[in-house]
């Protein structure tokens, strides 16, 4: 019997979830979701703006905080999708709410995270610092809200936790392949 292929990664911004996961997919034949993608689509917001969560998207996530219903949405859809065919998922909250898949959470330093946001959004780090350690509080309070988890502390459903702090993409992506590979010939 062939096993579908699904595999969820989260992490806090700037960890190279979008990089891994595009990654990922071309590596296991998958379609990709980037969940922030389909929020911005669901919601028209602009989403060529490059940095758009922490530059304009932090005014929008107090919104979100008030009303929680275009999360819920956003959940039930990407819920709905990733029941057929193989994909690779980024989403803070898939691994908690898919009862499928190989979840992968990355971490990187603070440090580490607000210096790749400051090249790639051309901000200066202490700015990045700041807005990711506010989108990050804010988000802990949107998921606790909702589902009743404490996003970035409760890992427990995931299956690899890996600190890319000091790794290139391509070694993050050679390490999550592998243990991938590992866990598809591991599944029932």
């Amino acid at each position: 019997m062939k096993h579908r292929t699904l595999i969820i990664v989260a992490g806090l911004q700037g960890c190279g979830k979008s990089t891994l996961c595009d990654s990922l997919a071309k590596q296991f034949h998958c379609q990709v979701l980037h969940a922030s993608k389909l929020f911005r689509e669901l919601n028209h917001l602009d989403e060529k703006t490059t940095g758009w969560w922490e530059k304009a998207g932090l005014k929008f996530i107090q919104q979100r905080s008030r009303n929680t219903k275009m999360d819920e949405q956003l959940d039930e859809i990407i819920l709905s999708t990733i029941q057929e065919g193989n994909w690779v998922v980024d989403s803070w909250t898939m691994p908690c709410l898919s009862r499928e898949g190989i979840k992968v959470w990355l971490k990187a330093s603070d440090e580490e995270r607000s210096k790749r946001i400051a090249e790639r959004d051309n901000i200066s780090q202490k700015e990045a610092l700041e807005k990711i350690r506010e989108r990050m509080k804010n988000e802990q309070r949107i998921y606790k809200k909702l589902y009743g988890f404490t996003f970035g502390e409760d890992l427990g459903p995931f299956h690899l936790v890996l600190d890319n702090t000091r790794l290139k993409p391509k070694e993050t992506l050679d390490i999550v392949h592998h243990a991938v590979n590992v866990l598809l010939k591991a599944k029932p």
